[in-house]
């Protein structure tokens, strides 16, 4: 019979080998081996023989013993089949299809018993191991943790993680369970966790209070439920496929927790996203599929954002269900820039279950009548300060203005800037009719002045830019809050609210004459993994070119504050960040700054 055992065992087993014939070393690699060929032939021996820093090596076979132990977390004798109490030890098995660590059918009962067992801060790495049978395969309190290619199988928690650190992970491994329990239960304190690679087949992933949660290139199904994400647990699901669920694809449950879902495929049996009390969501660029009930079902106190993205409704009842009763003001969740197979505005609004159909509701969603495609504008607001504060006598703030337009064609819309006053009234600071806008590009505005008069009343305020097609169309709307110190009494007298920045007129001139730069698109778009974007420049002058994603984060910057001479420049990026991690698919925007002047193209990595 011939094996093909880990790269991993291999190379760790030649390195051993030649360690034994050299000079002794501080870290030390032992082996088990079933057929006594090894240094030991189970694994607890080893463990008890490892120092900090050891590599223990597990060859073929299926290691089923078990010994007590007394956990303080579980406060109960327990039998485990590895106790480690040393740190940074490295388990690396000959690959889960040849190394077997569990019974070979189900012995498990209350806690017990469990696979792998680590309590002490520190670090421990588990590879090429399958884990099966077992209460708890690997069970690890405050250590950072690291799986690579293992396999899970019909556990009741595969992987039980209290993390009170940052970094780890779990990659390329897969979860297996006859019944739908957990694959990983993710709980503490931690941050900055991975779950990458990964198969979760009847087993759903837990995550709880855990900041940073990232669950990348990964696929979900069968079972009860995909992902729950609760108390106070911050995650993000990108490139991932959730499908064939009895019931929710997503969870977001209390309190405070918040999920953003990025390239993916969301479906469930009931629901594909629910969002319960205080919990936010938010979603770009997926495809959402929802079961008998909704695709969305919110019912939390946080508005909730959705953005270029499609929902099926197929046979649910309805494609958002609000069920928000508590008082705390009107929910407005953001729909719009989506797709729902269906441009009939109608047809949409008796697909959503919100405040216009039961006043009971204190929920409203906004939404956008779009079909298929990219057919909408997205508008943001980027305030220089993020904390605006005008004093009693008046004043101005800053804030940069984009306007994209995801379509092939021009659009012709017309933009209204307004201030909302803290009694909910609407003043209008300026009205753009009939403003052009260039199909896939994205219009910007940097360092735009809105003068705050000394006659405002005093409170919370919000600022909005809104666009819309017509007279009863809204496309699109973004917000910035701000605050008004002084009296709490109206001015009877007019007030002027006068806004510089938004007319090309209100705009410096480029600092080598009248003629501005431009910034061609990228070429090749959509593009993998590498594109050029060429740019022309009327003058010599102090240029920057950045790359950002779609929620404005920098990922790259390919100039910065460098003398470029007049002409045509180009510039290469190759799909990788600043730290050259290799950027994951969507859309991404070079911005140019060239002599006062902005200007900016959109380009698509594809994978």
């Amino acid at each position: 019979m011939r094996f093909r055992f880990s790269p991993a065992y291999l190379n760790v087993l030649l390195v051993g080998l030649l360690a034994a014939a050299a000079a002794p070393a501080s870290a030390r690699t032992l082996r088990v081996e079933r057929d006594g060929s090894g240094d030991y032939s189970t694994i607890q021996p080893a463990v008890d023989a490892a120092a900090p820093g050891d590599t223990i090596l597990i060859g073929p076979g299926q290691y089923t013993e078990l010994n007590t132990y007394y956990l303080p977390g579980n406060g109960e004798w327990v039998e485990v089949g590895a106790y480690v109490q040393v740190d940074n030890l490295t388990f690396i098995g000959a690959g889960p299809e040849f190394t077997t660590i569990g019974a070979v059918t189900h012995v498990y009962g209350d806690e017990s018993p469990k696979g792998l067992v680590y309590l002490d801060p520190g670090q421990i790495r588990i590879e090429g191991i399958r884990f099966a049978n077992y209460f708890d395969g690997v069970y690890v309190v405050n250590a950072r943790l690291f799986v690579n290619h293992c396999e899970f199988d019909n556990n009741v928690g595969g992987i039980v993680w209290f993390s009170t650190v940052s970094g780890g992970g779990v990659f390329n491994s897969h979860f297996r369970a006859d019944l739908p329990w957990y694959g990983i239960s993710l709980l503490g304190y931690g941050q900055d966790i991975l779950v990458e690679g990964c198969t979760f087949d009847s087993s759903y992933l837990e995550i709880q209070y855990v900041q940073n949660f990232i669950l990348r290139d990964s696929e979900v199904f069968h079972g009860v439920l995909g992902m729950q994400i609760s108390a106070g647990a911050t995650g993000r699901v990108d490139n991932c496929r959730f499908h064939d669920l009895s019931v929710e694809g997503i969870a977001v449950s209390p309190v405070g927790a918040s999920c953003v879902v990025v390239d993916s495929e969301i479906a469930g049996g009931v629901n594909a996203v629910y969002v319960d009390r205080e919990c936010y969501f938010e979603g770009w660029n997926s495809v959402f599929s929802g079961g008998s009930n909704s695709v969305f079902r919110l019912n939390g106190t946080q508005a909730c954002l959705l953005r270029q993205s499609q929902l099926f409704k197929g046979s649910s009842t309805y494609a958002i269900a609000c069920q928000q009763f508590q008082s705390q003001g009107a929910i407005r969740h953001d729909f719009r820039g989506n797709y729902w197979g269906t441009d009939d505005g109608d047809q949409i609004a008796t697909w959503i279950l919100d405040g216009h159909d039961d006043p009971q509701i204190l929920a409203e969603v906004l939404y956008t009548p779009f079909a298929t495609g990219d057919s909408d504008l997205v508008i943001a607001l980027t305030p220089n300060d993020p904390e605006i504060i005008i004093p009693e006598t008046g004043g101005s703030f800053l804030y940069d203005a984009s306007i994209e337009n995801n379509t092939g064609t021009d659009i012709v819309a017309d933009l209204t800037i307004e201030a909302v006053l803290p009694d909910g009234t609407a003043y209008p600071v300026m009205t753009l009719p009939g403003v052009t806008l260039v199909g896939a590009s994205v219009r910007t505005r940097i360092g735009i002045v809105q003068e705050v008069p000394a006659a405002a009343p005093a409170g919370t305020y919000t600022y909005r830019v809104s666009a819309s097609l017509g007279d009863t169309l809204l496309v699109d709307t973004a917000e910035l809050p701000f605050e008004k110190q002084g009296g709490a009494v109206a001015a009877a007298s007019p007030m002027s609210w006068p806004v510089t920045g938004w007319l090309d007129e209100d705009r410096p001139p480029f600092q080598g004459g009248a003629v501005k730069p431009v910034l061609f698109g990228p070429v090749p778009n959509p593009f993998n993994p590498t594109t050029t974007v060429a740019f022309e420049l009327p003058a010599q002058v102090v240029v920057s070119l950045h790359v950002f994603d779609l929620q404005g984060r920098l990922v790259r910057t390919l100039l910065s504050g460098e003398v470029v001479p007049q002409g045509r420049h180009e510039a290469q990026w190759d799909g990788r960040d600043a730290s050259g991690r290799q950027a994951a698919s969507g859309t991404y925007f070079f911005r140019l700054e060239a002599g006062g002047q902005v200007e900016t193209r959109r380009a698509v990595l594809v994978k």
